[in-house]
This record gives C-alpha cells, sequence and structure tokens, in this order.
C-alpha cells in the first residue's frame, strides 16, 4: 500500500510536532518521521523554555520570531487544550538571568539594549540586587543583579 503526503516532517520532537501541527491547520496531508527516543531533541535541549533574553543580539529576526514565540504560546496552548484535553502547563512567570560581577550585568544590559534596538516588542528589566533579592530572596549578596524579562515561558509539559 502507497502513502501520499504532501509534506514530510523529519523530526518528531517538539519542533517537528509543532510543524507538523501548523501543516495539518493549513489542510496538508502531512507525515512525521522520527529517530529513536535517545536522539537529541530541542526539547531535551532547552527542557520546556522559551527564553528570549540574548536571542538574536546580532540578527534582530531571531529576536523578534523568539518574542513572537513567547507571545503565541498561550493561545498555542489553550487550543491544544481545547483540541486535546492536555494540559501544557505553560506558565510565564519571566526569566532571570543572573549577572555574578558588575562588568557581566554590564555586558547583559549593552545586549539587552541591543536586542530592544532591533526588536522593540522585547521588554525587560534590569535588577540590582536589591531587586533582585526582593523577587528571589534566596539571591546571594554577591551577584551583581539580573535582566529579567516576562516574556520567557516555563514548566511546558507537552
Amino acid at each position: 500500500m502507497t502513502q501520499r503526503y504532501d509534506v514530510i516532517v523529519i523530526g518528531g520532537g517538539i519542533v517537528g510536532h509543532a510543524i507538523a501541527y501548523g501543516l495539518q491547520r493549513q489542510r496538508a496531508h502531512t507525515a512525521i518521521l522520527d529517530g529513536g527516543d535517545t536522539d537529541f531533541r530541542a526539547s531535551r535541549g532547552n527542557f520546556g523554555l522559551i527564553w528570549v533574553q540574548g536571542k538574536g543580539v546580532n540578527c534582530p529576526p531571531y529576536s523578534q520570531l523568539s518574542c513572537l514565540a513567547s507571545t503565541r504560546w498561550p493561545d498555542f496552548a489553550q487550543r491544544l487544550r481545547t483540541e486535546t484535553g492536555i494540559d501544557c502547563g505553560l506558565s510565564q512567570p519571566g526569566g532571570i538571568n543572573f549577572c555574578l560581577t558588575s562588568d557581566a550585568l554590564d555586558s547583559a544590559i549593552r545586549n539587552v539594549s541591543k536586542l530592544q534596538q532591533g526588536n522593540p516588542d522585547f521588554h525587560y528589566e534590569v535588577w540590582d540586587n536589591a531587586t533582585l533579592r526582593q523577587h528571589v530572596p534566596e539571591a546571594s549578596h554577591q551577584i551583581a543583579g539580573a535582566i529579567y524579562s516576562p516574556m520567557t515561558a516555563m514548566s511546558i509539559r507537552c
């Protein structure tokens, strides 16, 4: 028996399935070819995290894509829940980039400032040690500060 598909997606991890899902929503007859359970996958490498800080410093379109993914996740997670009954466990508490030294904090500030220049949709806050410790009381007094972005999505359990 021969099967015919409009598109064959190579890789059945989170990225491959997301692509196949989008294609099927566009009515494309789609197949997924996947490797074994021990293959390295984006989900394993990113532990279910959409991180926007630091992405695309020298490539604004990549920063824009990261921010777009972050802002579209809630609707996508709700659609998956409606269609499948499965709660992905999406949480968007934001992400904190800890900077141990003042040099590291200065560098991080330059990077996020550059990100925002290339992508006005990118939002962040610079936290000094006192502000960081208000949010994370366990943080050491020796940490110079942090960059916080409310756009980071975490705890995805799809």
